[in-house]
């Protein structure tokens, strides 16, 4: 709804710095205005941005713990140890199982994988896949996505007599769990200067020691067909774009075009319709990774596992069909749970609770991330989404918003949890029912001071910049294009017009039109509430992003919101 947001504008550069990075880097001043609202200042970090490379990542050497498991696995390898991989059901673990066991069996290992059932096994490290790895011979695992709270799993391990590498990222305790070795870049100890990685690039990291311990320290080439994999996991799990994530994820899409993984292909096939069609940052979002999280949310993971190791065209394309089936029934489920779950977050809203936590009978939890997603975007503040079983036991998934962490406010309420997990911006819960009401006090209480949403529903707008005249689209691709990939900590750049009149061609249903004090006429995407009608002398906040339309790379404008003159609050000028 336009009028509800607050606009909250990014400091300019001063006019020299932008001059400046705009003449060293031979870029547009309004890339070097971005660049420097971004973090990056100097010539040579917007080289590094501009141009990212694997040469230019930190050393994998700065992860605590990882000469330890190195060393251990480079070990193994010599002494053609049989090896276990337990990766989590979501992307991040599924790309992470496959990266890690494709590299080891290459360097002849017998490598067992274990995918966990998500509605018999749920989410973490589990005994029972610890114990199945175990009967496979496996006295070693690595567990990737998982670990670092699954205390009674690492307990259970050290007893039985198994030695488990944990690489992950989530948030761990502050008592550690005993593992072997605990790779996680969020453990108070690690000096890592990248703190955000998904569990994928973990392993990617942990791969470059392993070759650094096994005597090939220049493995990296080695190591580039993994990354159409790393980029997937990266924005699956929303990590911001920043430093060697944007590493990644940039090289990861480009060879996407042409990726030598057969599941990926055949994925693109279904979903984009080419097979070697170019992969944006919104089809690896929208397309392929909901498809290659469809098996995990549903049951088990395991087909999306084989369908990414398989090198046969004919598996690969029956796995891609049952997968493509799966995720059609998934969406049917999540449509379904979330028009459910709308009568009980209206009511939150209305009430004014900081956060949004749902529930009800038959919700299958595996959709419950999707659905707390959509309704954490709707209504601007975190959602926690429940099924309700037979025995009491609640579980489920929440999704937060900016600045405000879901594991602080779980942390709150840990009393009331029988198990959870996660980081700022994603988490999975478990709980009694009976728990419930002294759950929802001490976690809305532990958001309450932190949740933006509730005073009065206003929500944030980022705006970049001020423009009086609208550079060419020639202009803007050459700005988006260096830009890209955008997604978090790189957002689509959002941009202010003044004095500007909003309508519609022809018909009400009609394209939104924008018209500039100078005549310029601009059509837009998105919505207005006011179809048909003009509003003279407003200001209009626009958000540029880069679509690709018949293989050619076009700009669109999104109408983010509106501002009739009256309304308009004074702004900084550009």
């Amino acid at each position: 709804m336009f009028g509800s947001k607050t606009w909250v504008y990014r400091p300019l550069p001063s006019p020299e710095k932008t001059l400046t990075l705009a003449k060293d880097l031979r870029i547009h001043p309004l890339l070097a205005i971005f660049l420097v609202q971004r973090g990056v200042s100097d010539p040579l970090e917007g080289e590094r941005f501009l141009n990212p490379t694997l040469e230019n990542i930190q050393s994998p050497r700065m992860f605590r713990d990882m000469d330890v498991a190195a060393k251990r696995v480079a070990s193994a390898v010599i002494a053609k140890e049989p090896i276990g991989v337990f990766g989590d059901y979501d992307v991040d673990g599924i790309c992470s199982t496959v990266i890690l066991s494709d590299y080891l069996s290459k360097l002849g290992l017998k490598v067992f994988y274990k995918s966990p059932d998500r509605q018999k096994e749920g989410y973490g490290l589990s005994i029972e896949g610890l114990k199945k790895l175990k009967g496979h011979g496996a006295r070693l695992v690595v567990a990737c996505d998982c670990g670092s709270r699954d205390h009674k799993a690492l307990e259970y391990a050290k007893d039985a007599g198994l030695e488990v590498i944990v690489l992950d990222h989530h948030e761990p305790p502050d008592a550690l769990p005993p593992a072997f070795a605990l790779i996680n870049p969020k453990r108070k100890d690690c000096p890592s200067v990248q703190k955000d990685p998904c569990s994928a690039a973990v392993v990617f990291y942990f791969l470059m020691a392993l070759g650094e311990s096994l005597g090939n320290p220049s493995n990296l080439p080695g190591l580039d067909g993994y990354l159409e994999l790393v980029a997937l996991a990266t924005l699956a799990d929303r990590a911001p774009l920043v430093m060697d994530n944007r590493v990644f994820v940039k090289l990861g899409l480009e060879r996407l075009v042409s990726s030598e993984w057969i599941g990926l292909t055949e994925l693109k096939r279904l979903g984009l319709g080419n097979p070697f069609a170019p992969v944006s940052e919104k089809d690896a979002n929208f397309v392929l990774i909901p498809r290659l999280n469809a098996s995990g949310r549903m049951a088990t993971a395991r087909n999306t596992v084989r369908l990414l190791l398989s090198r046969s065209l004919k598996e690969a394309r029956e796995l891609a069909g049952e997968i493509e089936a799966i995720n059609a029934d998934r969406r049917r489920l999540q449509n379904g749970i979330l028009e459910e779950s709308m009568e009980q977050a209206l009511l939150l809203v209305e009430q004014g609770a900081p956060a949004i936590v749902v529930s009800g009978r038959g919700w299958h939890h595996g959709v419950a991330g999707i659905v707390a997603a959509k309704l954490a975007e709707r209504f601007h503040r975190p959602a926690i989404v429940l099924e309700r079983l037979e025995d009491g036991t609640l579980k489920g998934s929440g999704r937060s918003v900016p600045g405000i962490s879901l594991l602080e406010g779980l942390e709150h309420a840990k009393l009331y949890l029988e198990r959870f997990g996660g980081h700022k911006s994603a988490c999975g819960v478990s709980l009694h029912e009976r728990q419930l009401p002294c759950f929802l006090k001490a976690f809305m209480s532990g958001l309450a001071s932190k949740a933006n949403a509730p005073g009065g529903g206003m929500v944030p707008l980022l705006v970049d910049v001020t423009l009086k005249h609208v550079p060419s689209e020639d202009d803007w691709l050459g700005i988006l294009g260096p830009l890209s990939p955008f997604g978090e900590a790189n957002p689509y750049p959002r941009v202010l017009l003044q004095a500007v009149s909003l309508g519609q061609t022809k018909t009400r249903s009609g394209p939104l039109v924008l018209t500039l004090e100078d005549g310029t006429r601009l059509d837009l995407q998105g919505k207005w509430g006011e179809n048909g009608k003009t509003v003279h002398l407003g200001n209009a906040v626009l958000e540029a992003r880069l679509v690709r339309k018949r293989r050619l790379r076009q700009v669109e404008f999104f109408l983010k919101d509106f501002r009739p003159s009256l309304e308009a609050d004074g702004v900084p000028s550009s």
